[in-house]
Order: C-alpha cells, then sequence, then structure tokens
C-alpha cells in the first residue's frame, strides 16, 4: 500500500474565463454501473494515457510523477465580482486537495505551466507526505530547480 502524500493547489487569476476554463478542462465525467462518476482533477485529462503506453506504472511514474490517480479529491472556486476585494492575487481563486501515492506528481505540474502558462506566478502547490515526514511547495522546489539547471 502506498503512502499518502497530501496536496493543495490554489489558483488565483483576474480572469474569470481561464479559471472556469481550467475547472472544466481538469474534470472528467465517465459511465460506470450506469451511474455518471465525476473526477474533479483527473491526471488522465490533464495528461492523458497513450493507447499502448507499454508499462503503466513506469509510464504514470514518469510522466506524472506518481504511480497512481488521485484520490479524495475536493475543489473549491471562489469569485469575488467586487472591484475593491481581491482575493490573494487576483479577484478568483480555484482550490484543489487530493491524495498522490508516494509523493506530490510532478509531471503534472509541469504539464498544468504548459498548458495554461498564464498561472505560472499564480499558482501554489503544497504537499505534504507525513508519513515520511517530508513536505514543501512543489512550486517552489521547481523554480528552484529550473534556476539551478538553467
Amino acid at each position: 500500500m502506498a503512502n499518502c502524500c497530501e496536496n493543495i493547489i490554489k489558483i488565483w487569476s483576474k480572469d474569470k474565463n481561464l479559471l472556469e476554463k481550467i475547472q472544466d478542462e481538469v474534470r472528467e465525467d465517465f459511465l460506470e454501473d450506469g451511474e455518471t462518476v465525476t473526477i474533479l482533477f483527473s491526471f488522465t485529462k490533464i495528461c492523458p494515457i497513450p493507447e499502448e503506453p507499454g508499462n503503466l506504472s513506469l509510464w504514470t511514474e514518469k510522466n506524472w510523477g506518481t504511480s497512481k490517480r488521485p484520490s479524495y479529491v475536493d475543489m473549491e472556486y471562489e469569485w469575488d465580482d467586487e472591484d475593491y476585494v481581491e482575493l490573494g492575487y487576483g479577484k478568483g481563486t480555484l482550490t484543489y486537495k487530493f491524495n498522490s501515492a508516494w509523493s506530490p506528481p510532478e509531471g503534472i505540474y509541469r504539464t498544468l505551466i504548459e498548458k495554461y502558462p498564464e498561472i505560472k506566478g499564480n499558482i501554489s502547490w503544497f504537499y505534504n507526505e507525513p508519513q515520511m515526514e517530508f513536505a514543501g511547495y512543489l512550486n517552489r522546489d521547481i523554480e528552484k530547480e529550473e534556476e539551478r539547471e538553467g
């Protein structure tokens, strides 16, 4: 059984259409036993698995940064139409909370930034893996890594 890594993502923007677009494009709806199932933050919508990935576990580890899909996903969306009140860095905040296996899904973060470059400075991705006692901000970790490489 994998250790659970808790993830909290916050995306701020003054662009309501962008936040709603992200919300729509990361959500996956499908039928299971005749019922519609909704996954609010779907790794397969963000970074789709190819038809023949070879070893699926190795593919997801390489491309998502974790071996399993997210679990216990929760989403919160706030928008304030008042010009004088701003939440964080923008008028709107999109927040996702979920668990991933073993570590934060670094590949999913990188894919989100590639798909939506306008969120790069307006995203916070906190992770906590309490069993292994490590925590941090994925966005800061990756920015520091890019600075070292660049």
